[in-house]
C-alpha cells in the first residue's frame, strides 16, 4: 500500500514455487511446504519468518474463498528466541574496526566509515545505503536521512569526529562516485548492497572474534550499531 517492494515475502514464495512445482493452488499440500521448509538447514527464526510469509499468502486466498483451507503444516512447537540487541562494548568496536580488510567490492574505508556512521547516529541500515551526498550538510553538522516509503525525512545532527570521517570518505570516493549521488559506494562506484554488506559484516564480527550466545544468528547484525554505546566510545560521534 506504500508502494514500498515487498521483496522478502517475494524470494520466499518464489522458493517455494520452484520446490513445490508451478501447480494450482488447490494442489498445494502440507507435505509440499513442510518439504520446502524443512529441506534446508534454516534457523529457527528464519523458519518461523518463512512460516509466517507462506501462511499469509493462503491466508489471502481463503479470505477470497480461492481456498477451503489453509494447506499449512502444524509449526514447529518453539517459536524463535525474542529479540535481544547486541551492546557493543568499546574494545568490541576497537576490534571490529581493526578486523576489517579490503574485498573485491569495498575497501576498508568504506566500511569503516559506514559502520561508524550507523554507530555514531542511530541511523537504520537502509537509511544509511539511501544516504545522498545532497542529504549531507557538513558545514551545518545536519543530515537528512529517507524513508523507503517516501515519507517525511527526519533530520539528524552529527558530531564534529564523524563529520570529519564523512567529509574524508566523500571527498577520496568522488572519483568513483562519478555522477551517482550516494555517500557509500562500492569500488566500481554502484551503491552497497544490504545482502553483500551482511555477509562481509558476519565475516568482519567473525574475524574480531565478536559472537553472541542468545539469538538465532551467532554473530550480532549492524542493526545492533545503533548508538547503544556511542558516547563511551567516541563522545563526540553524535550530537
Amino acid at each position: 500500500m506504500l508502494g514500498v517492494r515487498f521483496a522478502r515475502a517475494e524470494s520466499a514464495l518464489r522458493t517455494l514455487l520452484r520446490s513445490a512445482g508451478d501447480r494450482p493452488l488447490l494442489e498445494v499440500t502440507p507435505k509440499h511446504i513442510s518439504t520446502y521448509l524443512d529441506k534446508s538447514r534454516m534457523s529457527r527464526y528464519t523458519w518461523w519468518r518463512e512460516y509466517q510469509i507462506i501462511r499469509t499468502f493462503f491466508q489471502f486466498w481463503v479470505s477470497r474463498h480461492k481456498l477451503p483451507t489453509l494447506p499449512m503444516p502444524r509449526p514447529h512447537a518453539a517459536g524463535p528466541p525474542p529479540f535481544k540487541p547486541y551492546i557493543f562494548s568499546r574494545i568490541e568496536l576497537m576490534r571490529l574496526l581493526l578486523a576489517i580488510e579490503r574485498t573485491r567490492l569495498f575497501d576498508p574505508m568504506t566500511i569503516r566509515t559506514f559502520l561508524l556512521f550507523l554507530y555514531g547516529t542511530g541511523a537504520r541500515v537502509y537509511e544509511a545505503l539511501n544516504l545522498r551526498v545532497s542529504d549531507v550538510d557538513l558545514t551545518g553538522k545536519l543530515m537528512s536521512l529517507r524513508r523507503p516509503d517516501g515519507g517525511q525525512r527526519r533530520i539528524l545532527p552529527i558530531g564534529r569526529t564523524l563529520r570529519n570521517a564523512l567529509d574524508v570518505y566523500v571527498q577520496s570516493t568522488a572519483k568513483q562516485r562519478g555522477e551517482k549521488d550516494f555517500v557509500f559506494v562500492t569500488l566500481d562506484g554502484r551503491p552497497l548492497r544490504f545482502a553483500t554488506l551482511r555477509y562481509d559484516f558476519v565475516r568482519i564480527c567473525r574475524r574480531a572474534r565478536i559472537h553472541q550466545e542468545h539469538s538465532y544468528s551467532p554473530t550480532p547484525g549492524m542493526h545492533d550499531l545503533q548508538a547503544y554505546l556511542r558516547r563511551a566510545c567516541f563522545g563526540d560521534l553524535g550530537p
